[in-house]
């Protein structure tokens, strides 16, 4: 029966599904991984290594209570409700592929995250993040300033540009096609900027004989001398922190920044937030709404700083 299968050989089938038929991304796999497998070994030092193992608990509910209170201590919320989430998916899958008979993702509690409001460069601070970002004429130095020219441009996330391929940009149109998460596909516009510096980045691979065909990838490692390897994720954070790192007022903003400066500042220009909603690829429409708050704290701060009647008095 599956239900005597040790839940941890469960876990490389669960990740498998997940991938397939929920199209999670590599980085959220890993984390679900990782969280699940932290899970189970709790578990199993608490007895309960089976699904038969969890039909014999009396109550279910203090048993994940009391794994709460032996492993989320000191863990930030964001950190928490990851890992209750991850546990919840996964008894969700053991129950409805009949690897544990009783459905106890309901059992799972859901902390309420308090979200901190997006960081975000100003228009003058990213005009000053861009220049710089010019860097030299080299092979390099035109590759990262696509980079970041395209990622502000277009408001992409880190993974959704690891991702573009040649066969994905349309100059013609002055649009790109997005894969986001969950495998949906967006159209996202490009100005002017965005796709001269993508001209001469493609004149560079040119005349290096790197591929330019539909699916090679838009930003590749320069090693080797054909070598068609995707600058992958970790690469571009990596690269993303120190350009953040020569702007002293700029060096808390995380690898998002230049996404969420893209949706401050069309918010800020006067954007309605549905237009901003597809172009972000926000499911919800509360995901976006968080940029109103950041507009908004901008809008008094502004407020207090030139209102005469706010003024402290000399």
């Amino acid at each position: 029966m599956k239900t005597s299968l040790p839940l941890k050989d469960v876990i490389p089938v669960w990740i498998d599904h997940l991938g397939q038929v929920r199209r999670l991304s590599p980085q959220t796999l890993r984390a679900y991984e990782q969280d699940a497998r932290e899970w189970v070994t709790l578990f199993a030092e608490m007895g309960v290594k089976t699904g038969a193992d969890w039909e014999k608990v009396q109550s279910p509910r203090q048993l994940i209570r009391a794994a709460l209170e032996k492993r989320m201590k000191g863990l930030e919320s964001v950190s928490l409700s990851r890992k209750l989430a991850a546990l919840r998916v996964f008894f969700r899958f053991l129950k409805e592929h009949s690897f544990l008979g009783r459905d106890l993702a309901a059992l799972v509690p859901s902390p309420r995250v308090k979200r901190g409001l997006p960081r975000f460069a100003e228009v003058e601070e990213m005009g000053l993040v861009l220049e710089r970002a010019k860097g030299t004429d080299s092979e390099i130095g035109v590759r990262d300033h696509a980079l970041w020219e395209v990622m502000y441009g277009a408001g992409l996330r880190i993974s959704e540009i690891s991702r573009l391929n040649w066969g994905d940009l349309s100059p013609e149109e002055g649009f790109l096609r997005v894969h986001g998460k969950g495998g949906k596909v967006r159209q996202v516009p490009l100005g002017p900027p965005g796709w001269e510096v993508l001209g001469r980045w493609k004149a560079a691979l040119s005349e290096m004989g790197r591929s330019l065909s539909s699916d090679s990838p838009v930003f590749q490692h320069l090693t080797g001398e054909h070598e068609q390897v995707r600058l992958e994720v970790r690469g571009i954070r990596r690269r993303l922190e120190a350009l953040f790192r020569a702007f002293p007022d700029l060096r808390s903003l995380n690898p998002h920044a230049l996404r969420h400066s893209f949706a401050t500042h069309l918010l800020s220009a006067g954007a309605d937030l549905r237009s901003i909603q597809e172009l972000l690829g926000h499911s919800q429409l509360s995901t976006t709404q968080r940029y109103t708050h950041v507009d908004l704290k901008a809008l008094v701060e502004d407020y207090q700083l030139r209102n005469p009647l706010r003024r402290s008095k000399s």
